[in-house]
């Protein structure tokens, strides 16, 4: 009998500003590609394609238990809403897979309760270069 491979969402790590966020519930991760289209009359109604995407988008959300409010801090006080981050996938033997950014705090939200805990969505978009290095 053989055994999955995978790991529990609760072992991928995120850091934002150097700090692991308190009261992190959930990840997602989503990687969007934008295509350029370059149909015309010989491509007989089909849609054809250029393979290079003209826009590539990167977010992250997180929902979290609210433990603190230094999101909703730094989302009204601070001038710069981009943030060094790491995400680390627990998936290697010897190191782990890292992905690493520069991200946009662009929403912040207390959107109700877990179990009588306020919870928080954040949505981070990734700017610029984004950085994966697979495990080993």
């Amino acid at each position: 009998m053989s055994v999955g491979v995978g790991f529990y969402g609760r072992e991928i790590d995120f850091t934002m500003g150097g700090v692991t966020l308190a009261g992190v519930v959930s990840k997602s991760l989503s990687i969007s590609n934008s295509p350029v289209d370059t149909s015309d009359d010989s491509s007989n109604g089909l849609a054809e394609y250029l393979a290079k995407p003209a826009r590539k988008e990167t977010t992250i959300g997180l929902s979290l238990k609210v433990k603190n409010l230094n999101l909703i801090k730094s989302a009204l006080d601070n001038a710069s809403q981009l943030y060094a981050s790491v995400l680390t996938f627990p998936d290697g033997t010897t190191t782990n897979s890292t992905m690493t950014g520069d991200v946009f705090m662009g929403n912040v939200s207390l959107s109700g309760e877990h179990e009588d805990l306020v919870t928080m969505d954040v949505e981070l978009t990734y700017s610029g270069a984004i950085v994966f290095v697979s495990a080993t």
